[in-house]
């Protein structure tokens, strides 16, 4: 199973369009977006287009009570919320996912996960901290990096990171 890790999209439609375009051609089924996608409408865009499960935390530059406010009263069955901090388990690997570098820190200092993932700093970084892994897949909105985003492949137990520029949709 590979699940795609996401972060600092700050509503770039043309990258979220391309990266959910490639997800579904590779048949992705899972994301985990680690903070700032940005407005209501990326959201409701996101839960329109892509036909797997999305974990959102809210960053700091999220506004979660717009979207409740504007789109409260609708369902969208693949789109999960979480605060600060997000919890998965897939295949017994315990990972979790939040937005900024401090809050990953203290993850990885519990020895409760295997993975964390986290956003914010809008770089690619990767740390083996004791038996954690401490990934940041970068910038999806190319604001200050090239944009990015990681793959982990549960199977394998490899992560890839991917040039949004370098996907192939067509």
């Amino acid at each position: 199973m590979k699940i795609a890790i996401i972060s600092d999209s700050h509503d770039n439609f043309e990258n979220l369009n391309k990266v959910f375009q490639w997800l579904q051609k590779n048949e992705v089924k899972l994301v985990l977006h680690c903070g700032d996608s940005g407005l209501p409408e990326t959201w409701l865009k996101i839960a329109k287009d892509y036909g797997g499960v999305i974990h959102f935390i809210i960053g700091n530059m999220d506004h979660k009570d717009l979207f409740e406010k504007e789109f409260g009263s609708k369902t969208f069955e693949n789109l999960k919320f979480y605060g600060e901090v997000g919890e998965i388990e897939i295949q017994g690997i315990k990972m979790a996912f939040c937005h900024k570098p401090v809050k990953a820190e203290e993850l990885v200092k519990s020895k409760k996960y295997q993975v964390v993932f986290y956003g914010h700093t809008h770089k690619p970084w990767i740390e083996k901290v004791g038996e954690t892994f401490l990934i940041n897949p970068g910038e999806l909105a190319g604001q200050m990096h090239l944009p990015t985003l990681a793959i982990y492949n549960i199977d394998e137990k490899k992560l890839d990171l991917k040039k949004v520029y370098e996907l192939e949709v067509v």
